[in-house]
């Protein structure tokens, strides 16, 4: 660190030797930046040139009409409970709820009636293989 400093003609000199420095300095930066960059583009011609880009057959992808029939319904049916004024939609969820729980309900029967056939079904062969 020099903490002297120059009294006299000679100040200005000191400015501008720091001002060439400078310069010089961004000069060699920018040079560097060139020379790194086009060893990039080098290396990219490189590996372009071992692997040539192939055009491959495409596969046609067959479009689900009911897919996206079904998909239109449920967005036009999500924008229609969006629009809807906060009680209206209190009601909906509501009425929808009731529904959901009466359908859970009557799965959850259907799978209990199905368990207990099963099970008379394999008395019934238990009873049939046994004679006594």
């Amino acid at each position: 660190m020099n903490l002297k400093r120059e009294e006299g003609g000679g100040g200005g000199d000191g400015e501008e030797e720091g001002e060439n420095e400078e310069e010089e300095e961004e000069d060699v930066e920018a040079g560097s930046e060139k020379e790194e960059e086009a060893q990039l583009t080098a290396l990219e011609e490189q590996r372009m040139e071992g692997k040539k880009p192939r055009v491959m057959a495409g596969t046609v992808k067959l479009e689900d009409k009911q897919r996206l029939a079904q998909e239109e319904e449920s967005e036009a049916k999500r924008l229609a409970i969006m629009m809807m004024k906060k009680r209206e939609k209190y009601l909906y969820n509501k009425i929808m709820f009731g529904k959901r729980r009466k359908i859970r309900e009557a799965n959850k029967l259907a799978e209990k009636r199905k368990a207990h056939d099963e099970a008379v079904r394999s008395e019934k062969k238990a009873k049939k293989a046994r004679p006594v």
